[in-house]
């Protein structure tokens, strides 16, 4: 078992592609996606791996790591804007209240 662990280890730091520890990652990614109910190929999770992108038809190519952070990035708007609705329902109800 030593063996295996140190080989796999080695694969991983390697970023070695078509080993076993890339086509097991490979093959847990796929059926654990499949299982929650994913459309994905097994060939097309191989491609996010290998690539860290996904492909569009007819465009280029998109990050994965920057599809990621997408929500990140506009959580902050998304608060600011959530504020300002509810001081602006505030406002406006104290408006026609008389207030």
């Amino acid at each position: 078992m030593n063996k295996l662990t140190t080989y796999l280890t080695e694969e991983k730091q390697a970023k070695r592609k078509g080993g076993l520890y890339h086509k097991t990652q490979v093959n847990l990614a796929y059926n654990s996606n499949r299982i929650e109910g994913s459309r994905l190929t097994e060939e097309q999770t191989r491609y996010i791996f290998e690539t860290r992108t996904i492909g569009f038809k007819d465009e280029e190519a998109v990050s994965v790591d920057d599809i990621i952070k997408l929500p990140i990035t506009l959580l902050p708007l998304i608060i600011c804007l959530i504020r300002l609705l509810n001081r602006c329902q505030t406002n406006c109800s104290k408006r026609f209240m008389g207030f």
